[in-house]
């Protein structure tokens, strides 16, 4: 019987997972939800009622929470959020 890697599998896993979530192309427009418990930025996307965890290149703060904000998708859509600017 061979030994199987558990910390690869899992990794296999949510790679499998995070190519069956659609994403938008290009730059897209959510609205800035505030900071989770650990103190991460997160956003609402057009498309969840769910905010999810992203990072930002510019300053945001409490005081902003509801704003629109312009964001990039690091890989081609399948990393990570980067809020890349503040809409007015």
């Amino acid at each position: 019987m061979s030994k199987v890697d558990v910390a690869t599998k899992r990794a296999s896993v949510r790679d499998a997972e995070s190519w069956s979530i659609p994403v938008p192309a290009g730059v897209s427009v959510g609205q800035f939800a505030g900071f989770d418990d650990d103190g991460r930025f997160s956003v609402l996307l057009a498309e969840s009622d769910d905010p999810v965890t992203a990072v930002s290149t510019i300053g945001l703060t409490n005081e902003d929470v509801g704003v629109h904000v312009a964001m990039a998708f690091e890989n081609g859509g399948r990393g990570r959020i980067i809020i890349i600017g503040r809409l007015s």
